[in-house]
């Protein structure tokens, strides 16, 4: 056996173990000797000695590279098991994760059933909903027209059918390809104004002898518009009774004149019959009395009767220049008595010219018939909000309590006596009635404690 290791063989490194055979000579067997074949055996001998020793060597240096070899592999072994451990590691940390999303997943999971729930309770609330919209929509007698914002038709209720040639199949169509039973051309119009954002319109309609209060409202998602609603209200009972309210009135003052013209005209019988009127001064003086308030009566029946027929007159509509306007009533003061300040451009609405003339007349004439000093200063300004002008009117005049500003709109409401003032107090209770007639509105700003003057403000349609 040899060695490979001088140093020692490990016993975890492979031996080579070499065998020799030499031939065994005992004393019996002795040979011939003979000089020329020993030294060629000796020669063979070494010669296969390094033959050996060559065959050592080269089997030394292979187990050597197959050592370092099974050193290597043994290093990528434990390479690869510390690796293999590691992924281990991860493996197991992967798990625990996968554990923690798993329980996670179970608890979203129980959210879900119960937003599932939920969601389940909602659509119930929602189909509920949508059934009581429905048989509302079904069972209610205004007609109802609903339209996107391209003007289609979306919905509609039974009634609309009162006022236009409409089936429940036609929803989806335009509203441009359905016929309606009034006149309103500019219908298509108001609507795109409405969707621009401009507010309501209101038009009273007549279809078929039956008065209708037709409204243009926006439909709204959230601050959204997206698209419009169309009401269609019966209002001939009320359009009946104002009728007759009216005929009452127009009645009621032309009856009652007759009346208050005899006692007037008694009155001055009185006043001429008297022989001697300074010994009857004070019969005279309440003759007088008597005369102004039958006056005042006449005029006040009169008032009446043109706030009840007021809504009635004529409807034309056309191009009014306020600028126009407001200086063919102007001229209507001296110098003395009115000073006009316009700020800015006034435009031209395509309106009725009575109602809006009404408007600046009253509100003008108020301003110099109330003002405590000449010529009063009136200043008036206008402003487009989208399909509406806001007009602005101010005057220097005492102003107006805070107290008083709802009442100076009624009708026949008056600040100051009887004695001390002219006119009857239907003046501003008509303004009212002409601008709300069209869907404005009117306000006053006065704040007499602090400084002089107030401030009209009302909103007129554009067209």
């Amino acid at each position: 056996i040899c060695a490979l290791d001088n140093e020692g063989v490990n016993q975890d490194t492979p031996a080579l173990i070499v065998f020799t055979q030499h031939e065994h000579l005992t004393e019996h067997d002795e040979k011939p000797v003979n000089t020329d074949n020993d030294v060629g055996d000796e020669a063979h001998m070494r010669q296969r000695i390094d033959i050996l020793e060559r065959d050592l060597q080269f089997s030394e240096e292979t187990l050597q590279n197959t050592i370092e070899e099974l050193e290597t592999s043994n290093e990528e072994l434990q390479a690869t098991n510390e690796e293999l451990q590691a992924t281990n590691e991860e493996l197991m940390a992967a798990n625990e994760e996968l554990q923690t999303v798993n329980e996670e997943l179970h608890a979203v999971n129980e959210e879900l059933y119960t937003v599932s729930a939920e969601h389940q309770s909602k659509i119930g609330e929602l189909m509920n909903l949508t059934t009581d919209l429905d048989n509302l929509l079904q069972s209610t007698n205004i007609g109802v027209l609903f339209l996107d914002s391209d003007k289609n038709i979306r919905r509609i209720t039974p009634a609309v059918s009162e006022t236009f040639n409409i089936l429940s199949r036609d929803i989806g169509r335009p509203i441009a390809h359905v016929t309606s039973r009034f006149d309103f051309p500019d219908l298509d119009e108001s609507v795109e104004k409405v969707v621009s954002g401009i507010g309501m319109i209101e038009r009273n309609i007549n279809v078929d002898g039956r008065d209708f209060l037709l409204r243009v409202l926006p439909y709204k998602r959230g601050d959204f518009i997206d698209g419009a609603v169309l009401t269609f209200v019966d209002i001939s009972d009320i359009a009946r009774l104002n009728r007759n309210l009216a005929q009452f009135a127009d009645i009621v003052s032309h009856d009652l004149k007759a009346p208050i013209r005899a006692i007037r005209t008694t009155a001055d019988w009185i006043v001429e019959d008297l022989t001697n009127p300074e010994e009857h001064g004070e019969v005279k003086s309440h003759t007088h009395r008597l005369v102004d308030q039958t006056n005042r009566l006449s005029q006040m029946l009169s008032d009446l009767r043109d706030f009840s027929i007021f809504s009635k007159s004529d409807k034309k509509i056309e191009d009014i220049s306020i600028a126009a306007l407001l200086a063919d009533i102007s001229a209507d003061y001296s110098s003395d008595q009115l000073s006009l300040k316009v700020e800015g451009e006034l435009p031209i609405l395509k309106t009725n010219k009575a109602p809006i003339r009404l408007v600046f007349q009253n509100l003008i004439s108020n301003a110099v018939k109330h003002n405590d000093h000449t010529p009063t200063h009136v200043e008036i300004s206008a402003q487009a909000l989208g399909g509406v002008w806001r007009f602005t009117l101010s005057d220097d005049g005492p102003g107006i309590d805070k107290r008083h500003h709802s009442k100076i709109f009624l009708p026949f409401r008056k600040l100051k006596p009887l004695e001390e003032s002219e006119g009857s107090g239907i003046g501003l209770a008509l303004v009212r009635k002409a601008i709300e007639d069209l869907g404005g509105s009117i306000e006053v700003t006065s704040n007499p404690d602090k400084e002089r003057g107030s401030t009209f403000t009302f909103t007129w349609p554009a067209s």
